[in-house]
């Protein structure tokens, strides 16, 4: 308060602890939205490269549609596609040559499996040699896409069913 003459003049203004408060206050609304920020930027970033991922399973997918029923999983090179593959029963799993592609800086690692299954219950899964084929049998095919990024590691598989028609 300032005396002036015979009035009382009152201060207007904002103390200094008003203002400590006030300050605190926005610090502490900053620091959500910086955190918010980050958190959305990872997340965009884990989009694109999920994107990405899925994209290279569907485009590896169309590439093995162009491989004929017959030779899948059956010759190690056929279509261009070189492949090592094991097999475990009616399943075959393979790892194509090479197995990795780089898209911005990520690498994506790709493979496929190829189950044989006996529709038509003849107990031939898919034939004595690599020519017979059982046209009541069909195929399904995964595909599995890996990568890590900022998030961590993922992985992401398209399936498809394939018969000899």
């Amino acid at each position: 308060m300032i005396i002036f003459g015979s009035e009382i003049l009152k201060d207007k203004g904002f103390t200094i602890i008003e203002v400590l408060i006030a300050m605190i206050i926005f610090s502490i609304a900053l620091l959500a939205l910086v955190s918010l920020a980050t958190t959305s930027m990872k997340a965009t970033e884990m989009g694109r490269r999920m994107t990405q991922g899925v994209n290279l399973a569907t485009q590896k997918m169309e590439s093995l549609k162009a491989v004929p029923f017959k030779h899948l999983n059956r010759d190690m090179t056929v279509g261009g596609i070189s492949k090592t593959c094991t097999s475990v029963g009616a399943v075959f799993s393979c790892t194509p040559t090479p197995n990795t592609d780089t898209l911005d800086n990520a690498v994506f690692t790709w493979s496929w499996d190829v189950e044989y299954m006996d529709l038509n219950g003849n107990g031939v899964v898919f034939g004595d040699s690599p020519g017979s084929i059982d046209d009541g049998d069909m195929r399904l095919i995964t595909v599995f896409v890996d990568w890590s990024d900022i998030m961590g590691d993922h992985s992401v598989e398209l399936k498809m069913l394939r018969s000899t028609l």
